[in-house]
């Protein structure tokens, strides 16, 4: 479990999902679809 009892594994549904951290808490960016990506 992470910290504040929050289950990843119910968090990250998917193969491909971000978990990342926001005011509320833990958040999942879930995967695209084929061919879209992440760009900085």
């Amino acid at each position: 479990m992470a910290q504040g009892g929050t289950d990843v594994g119910t968090t990250l549904t998917t193969q491909g999902d971000i978990l990342y951290r926001d005011g509320s808490g833990l958040q999942r960016l879930g995967a695209g679809t084929s061919g879209q990506f992440l760009k900085l």
